[in-house]
Formats: structure tokens, C-alpha cells, sequence
């Protein structure tokens, strides 16, 4: 016969099961990962994605008791270190991505790792010149103007909310409108570069960018 328990002998016999509850869910005995590789040619500026399948996932938090990490690299460049993310609630699913900015043959290394249980992939893909804008970038010529880095056509910014490159301390504040074009010369050079005023579909006006 099992005695009954109260009071505090109660309490210690919630918190056991508890913890074993817990620890039969974090036991790092997940099945086996299928990885799957979105392409294995892109062009560049694209995406590749490697998607990590799960099957019987254990990891009490997959948000926080997981890494997925990956090694990605143009054959002869230096490699780029990533992080995956979970995908679903019960850690069933997870992705990593990168994003190539040079043509030419790239290959990639994915670890799945949780507790003792380690799951590793490699793979490769290739990389073709294609028309994508890519990053925006400084333009090196004219270091107060950006441009698309992949087609070297220049970036027009156009919002309401550019002020904020110059920093917190040039913030567009009630009682500083005045003197604000008024700080220094580059000030006016920044802003004569990246305000634009459009309408419609129409073109920036060229005053804007003499």
C-alpha cells in the first residue's frame, strides 16, 4: 500500500515527477535529421537553403537548446560562419541560409547539435553572374551616396526618416528645426544626395542630386 503524502513531502514528490518528466523530454534522443538543399544552382545575391527535417525532436526548448551552425564558402575565399533557426514549435524543423556574393563553385558544412546527439551535412552548389542588384553599399567614388553593389547602379533614399543618419543627437527635435540644415556643410551635401521627392511614378528631380 503507498502512504499518502502531504504537505511539504507532497510538494518534494510534485517537483520529481516534474523533473522527470522534464528530463525524459530533454534526453537528446531525437532521430535521425534529414537535410535538404533548396538548389544546388543560384545566382548570385540569391538565398540557398538547407532545410533540417527532425524526426522525434526531444529538445524540451528547441529555440534555446539547439544549434544548428553552418560553414559556407566559394572554393579558394574565406568561409562564412551562420546560424539556423528553428522553424516550428516542436523543433521538427529548422533552416539556415546563405546568401553568395561571388560566382563560382561553393561548398557548406550544417551540424544539428543537441546535448550529446550531433547530426552533420555536407554539401555543394554553384554560384552563375545574373542581374540581381545585391547589397547596398557605400559608393566608394562618392562616400556620401550608396549604390546596389551587385550592378554598381547608385541607391536613391527615399523616405521621410533620413535624418537619423547622422545620429541621435542631430534628432529632428521641436525647437531645432531651424538650425538643423545649419550644422555643417555636410550636413546639406547628405541631404542633397539621399531626400528625394516623388510623385507617381515619376523620375527624382535632377535639383535634388546636382
Amino acid at each position: 500500500m503507498i502512504p499518502h503524502l502531504s504537505g511539504p513531502y507532497a510538494a518534494l514528490s510534485l517537483l520529481a515527477v516534474a523533473a522527470a518528466l522534464l528530463w525524459s523530454r530533454d534526453d537528446c534522443s531525437a532521430g535521425s535529421v534529414r537535410f535538404t538543399q533548396s538548389s544546388g544552382e543560384v545566382e548570385r545575391y540569391d538565398l540557398v537553403e538547407v532545410t533540417l527535417a527532425v524526426e522525434r525532436p526531444s529538445a524540451a526548448n528547441p529555440f534555446t537548446d539547439v544549434a544548428v551552425e553552418g560553414t559556407f564558402a566559394r572554393e579558394g575565399g574565406q568561409p562564412v560562419k551562420l546560424d539556423g533557426f528553428c522553424d516550428s514549435q516542436d523543433g521538427s524543423v529548422f533552416h539556415i541560409r546563405f546568401m553568395p556574393t561571388q560566382a563560382g563553385a561553393h561548398r557548406y558544412s550544417v551540424t544539428y547539435r543537441h546535448g550529446a546527439f550531433e547530426a552533420k551535412h555536407e554539401g555543394a552548389f554553384t554560384v552563375r553572374d545574373g542581374k540581381r542588384r545585391g547589397l547596398v553599399r557605400v559608393d566608394p567614388k562618392h562616400p556620401w551616396h550608396f549604390l546596389w553593389e551587385g550592378t554598381g547602379e547608385h541607391y536613391f533614399w527615399n523616405g521621410t526618416t533620413t535624418y537619423w543618419l547622422l545620429g541621435p543627437e542631430q534628432a529632428w527635435a521641436p525647437g531645432r528645426r531651424a538650425g538643423f540644415f545649419e550644422k555643417s556643410e555636410k550636413t546639406s551635401e547628405l541631404f542633397r544626395g539621399f531626400v528625394c521627392f516623388t510623385r507617381s511614378n515619376h523620375s527624382p528631380s535632377k535639383e535634388v542630386f546636382r
